[in-house]
């Protein structure tokens, strides 16, 4: 119990009232949107009355659409040119974020990513498995 910071006085008094629990209890979501938002999902809004639901859209050109969208076309998009200074900026970067951010193939992109680390300026690392490059 210490470990988790539990306070185990306070936790056995809220346990004993199982009526609060329950009204907490079906009181969840009450201001949750009116969907199921789930991992494979992403919501853009714009903190007032609009919010667009993505299912399984990851693809940054479908979410850069809903933000426009909600920002009536009024946000200037800027496109990073610099790879090395986008690995300082990020920290840790997979290959397909390099493909995304800079629109590059697969190819092209580990090309970029393996000249940086033959130069000695970014270094590779694994990350559950797949390449990290950072700068």
């Amino acid at each position: 119990m210490k470990e988790a910071e539990l306070d185990e006085t306070k936790f056995e008094h809220d346990w004993a009232d199982q009526a609060s629990l329950k009204v907490d209890l079906e009181k969840q979501g009450e201001d949750a949107p009116p969907v199921h938002v789930g991992f494979y999902n992403v919501a853009v809004t714009d903190g007032h009355d609009r919010t667009i639901y993505l299912d399984q859209k990851f693809q940054p050109p479908v979410v850069e659409s809903a933000i426009d969208y909600l920002a009536d076309g009024k946000l200037k998009k800027t496109k990073p040119t610099d790879t090395l200074a986008y690995l300082k900026q990020q920290g840790p970067t997979s290959l397909v974020e390099v493909e995304r951010v800079f629109a590059l193939p697969s190819n092209k992109a580990r090309v970029k990513l393996e000249q940086l680390e033959k130069l000695g300026k970014a270094r590779r690392s694994m990350l559950a498995g797949a390449a990290f490059w950072s700068a």
